[in-house]
């Protein structure tokens, strides 16, 4: 029998916080603009950079316009965010033998790269507070096979880029952002991507700047550029972008990893609003940083010191041991998405424990880590594209707090 408070929760037939509509996600804002692009596209014979042209593709067009969005010279799109931390790997000749220190946690195709290119991921525990790599237990993974760290900006953080620059220039090593989360982000008033010697950059369909599948690489490294150029695009090559003549010189073997034109438009639309979007979120963010950071038990994500714009492609807030008694972190997030009708989740798990690391590492992720996921519950950036998400989430959280601490989980199934 379901207690009356319990009854009172959405997921048990009560009456939920929030019944009204979220943004959705990905959206085009300029769609007859859009599909007039795309029709004329379509009128042509050029659908992707590859077919000589007299004048920059779409893609080309696309690539000039987030090298100034990233304050970098150069970009290269490219298929997917996993194409382009494997090609910025390739591109800097890392190697079989090679170690690679990746985070322990976050998605695991940043490691899974290293690993295609024969590498080896070394795997350093996280910062509790940011969920992003801790640059001192970067330093205790170097070993004299430690060629280069991949500083991934996870959820709404952006990593510690000064102290991982200064590691990496006093070991030598070669530095990489992995900024598939973190599209408009700065780290004292430079943008991330630029801040490594190459970046990475996602866009899938839930990603800030979003095509359905889509990625980039950028770099100031003209020689870097070139080099990831020719594997990119099947070994060819030419001197600008409205070169007519494609041709290869056979020091590279490439593969096609080239972006199609019509994701090219997508693009130019989508990163059109990269800006106003970032503001907004951040805005709304910071107020919903401001109610939860009053209830006790809730710990909302922050930043590295040195965040100048703040990227959110996650929010997330860590739920303290026993802050809703002992009801499980997925139940939890199950009720508050019912309540709210925001998609609460778990993070994903720490690398080292995933199915597709497991089998190849000892099951033990680094404390942190491990510790992290137990406790963060995360949502996605399009909820806070609406102001009252401030208000929906804490009245949310506040009710759930509430019963949890009077119920037991028992109860839950009774």
């Amino acid at each position: 029998m379901i207690s009356t408070a319990l009854a009172s929760l959405a997921m048990f037939g009560g009456r939920p916080v929030f019944q009204g509509p979220w943004p959705i996600w990905p959206r085009v804002r300029n769609l007859p603009q859009v599909l007039s692009r795309m029709e004329s596209l379509l009128q042509t014979t050029r659908w992707t950079l590859r077919v000589p042209g007299t004048q920059p593709s779409l893609t080309e067009q696309f690539e000039e316009k987030w090298a100034a969005i990233s304050g970098s010279q150069f970009a290269l799109a490219v298929t997917s965010g996993s194409t382009a931390i494997e090609l910025a790997l390739r591109g800097l000749e890392i190697k079989p033998g090679d170690e690679v220190i990746v985070p322990a946690l976050g998605w695991y195709a940043t490691a899974a790269a290293v690993s295609r290119v024969g590498a080896k991921p070394v795997f350093a525990d996280v910062d509790l507070r940011t969920t992003c790599l801790d640059p001192i237990e970067v330093e205790k993974c170097i070993t004299p096979r430690t060629v280069a760290i991949i500083a991934v900006h996870l959820h709404s953080a952006i990593a510690d880029m000064a102290k991982l620059a200064e590691i990496a220039s006093r070991h030598s090593l070669l530095l990489i952002e992995d900024a598939a989360q973190a599209h408009g982000g700065r780290f004292y008033n430079q943008p991330v991507g630029s801040i490594g010697r190459i970046g990475c950059f996602s866009f899938n369909q839930e990603k800030l700047v979003a095509a359905g599948e889509g990625g980039a690489v950028v770099t100031n490294d003209k020689e870097l550029f070139q080099r990831m150029y020719t594997m990119r695009t099947d070994g060819y090559t030419h001197s600008s972008p409205s070169n007519d003549v494609f041709f290869s010189d056979g020091r590279y073997r490439g593969n096609n990893q080239c972006l199609s034109e019509l994701h090219a438009i997508l693009l130019l639309e989508q990163s059109f609003f990269l800006s106003e979007e970032t503001q907004l979120r951040e805005k709304n963010a910071a107020m919903l940083d401001q109610a939860l950071a009053i209830i006790a038990g809730i710990e909302p994500l922050t930043s590295t010191l040195g965040t100048t714009i703040r990227p959110f492609y996650e929010y997330g807030f860590i739920c303290l041991p026993n802050a809703f008694g002992d009801w499980s972190l997925r139940i939890v997030a199950q009720i508050l998405s019912k309540e709210t009708g925001i998609d609460f989740h778990e993070t994903d798990l720490p690398v080292e424990i995933c199915p597709q690391f497991a089998p190849e590492c000892a099951a033990k992720a680094p404390p942190r880590a491990l510790q992290v996921y137990q406790h963060l519950l995360v949502f996605h950036h399009r909820y806070l594209l609406s102001a009252i998400v401030a208000d929906v989430v804490p009245l949310a959280i506040q009710k759930v707090l509430a019963i949890a601490r009077e119920i037991p989980s028992a109860y839950l199934s009774a």
